[in-house]
């Protein structure tokens, strides 16, 4: 299995190698040091953190590379007046793309793994953005639903070979949060207002130019390629209540939608592309439950229940911007890890005194069991 980063609730970073080894703390010469969010670097050499970092007498948001053999440090962006909001590698793993917030803006910066050198490419809020498959371009969704007066865009930002300056691509976006490029290729998915006044989902190629309508939609969809590419899991509108209404695989090729009947707050592809791990509600309303949802049979079966920690919680509120950037599902095994945190002594017949990560077995009848005490954590890629 691939090893894991974690923070505990001491709130240092820990990585497990093996689900069995012992942690090792990356940040123990740290003991009042405020970390969250650790996202691997593709090759697996370092994790991009969130932290805390005190400077004379106040703290300030700051971002880090931290090795993960040794946890030496590298920083590569500290707030004047804000901090880290979200962090996605490029999938090459020449460059980290971060989210910050400085006063009222939050910027996209874009910082090159061995200078260390940061690049602020865009500015707005709110801010969702997709990497391309080589890296060396991102697609960004800015100023949220189109109105007028207001300078809401999808831009294309080219990195390699380009000047930097981005390239409006639409200007009549719907209010969904993150575009999605498809892997391995160069159509990028996103929601616009249509010339015929309606909702659509649109896939761009940004080699020919060619915008397919691919289906209709609310006004705020959400979308996620498979891994494999060529198909789209969907989901139309969320409700007022914040569940996604409509969830299907849109075959793009053919056009061909398989409904589904789950109504979801989140959902994922497996690394095999053959299911969606679905994050709903439970029968009593206490409760989130994972669901893995086979696509091709519809046949579901629920995996665990649990109360998301803090940083899960926002996780699963922007799922379409997180799920290219972490791994909650192994890709060596049938396994998904997740944070709880125990509103009480018991989780699923076992017993944790504080929030912590759990391991389930993706099978009939799921295993579980708790793997550490922390708020967040993600498998290596």
């Amino acid at each position: 299995m691939e090893p894991i980063a974690y923070v505990g609730n001491d709130h240092l970073l820990y990585v497990l190698d093996a689900p069995d080894a012992a942690a090792r703390c990356l940040t123990s010469h740290e003991p009042r040091g405020a970390f969250t969010w650790p996202v691997w670097a593709p090759d697996r050499a370092a994790i991009a953190v969130m932290r805390r970092a005190r400077d004379s007498d106040r703290e300030r948001g700051a971002v880090e590379l931290r090795a993960a053999a040794d946890g030496a440090a590298q920083v590569l962006w500290t707030a004047r007046e804000g901090g880290p909001v979200f962090l996605h590698w490029a999938p090459d793993g020449r460059r980290l793309g971060m989210l910050v917030q400085e006063a009222d803006t939050l910027y996209l910066l874009v910082a090159d793994r061995e200078s260390g050198a940061t690049e602020t490419l865009l500015s707005g809020a709110p801010l969702y953005w997709a990497w391309a498959p080589d890296g060396s371009a991102l697609v960004a969704h800015v100023g949220g639903r189109h109105r007028p007066g207001h300078d809401a865009r999808v831009a294309l930002v080219r990195l390699d070979g380009g000047a930097g300056t981005p390239e409006t691509l639409d200007d009549r976006p719907l209010g969904f949060r993150a575009p999605a490029w498809e892997p391995a290729g160069g159509r990028v998915a996103y929601a616009a207002a249509t010339d015929a006044e309606g909702r659509a989902l649109v896939a761009l190629d940004l080699a020919t130019g060619r915008r397919d309508v691919l289906a209709p939609v609310g006004r705020a969809p959400a979308f996620l390629w498979a891994p494999g590419g060529g198909r789209l899991a969907l989901a139309r509108e969320r409700s007022e209540a914040g569940l996604y209404e409509g969830l299907s695989v849109l075959d793009v090729a053919s056009g061909a939608a398989r409904r589904l009947p789950q109504r979801v707050l989140a959902f994922f592809w497996t690394p095999a592309g053959d299911a969606l791990l679905c994050v709903g509600v439970d029968a009593a309303g206490e409760m989130l439950t994972w669901e893995r949802v086979d696509v091709a049979s519809g046949d579901a079966r629920v995996l665990a229940r649990f109360a998301p920690t803090q940083e899960l919680a926002l996780l699963l509120g922007h799922f379409d911007q997180y799920a290219p950037a972490v791994a909650f599902y192994s890709r060596d095994e049938p396994v998904l890890l997740f944070a709880h945190d125990s509103q009480d002594s018991r989780h699923n017949g076992h017993t944790t005194e504080h929030a912590g990560l759990w391991l389930v077995t993706d099978a009939a009848p799921p295993t579980l069991r708790p793997l550490a005490g922390g708020s967040i954590g993600f498998f290596a890629p």
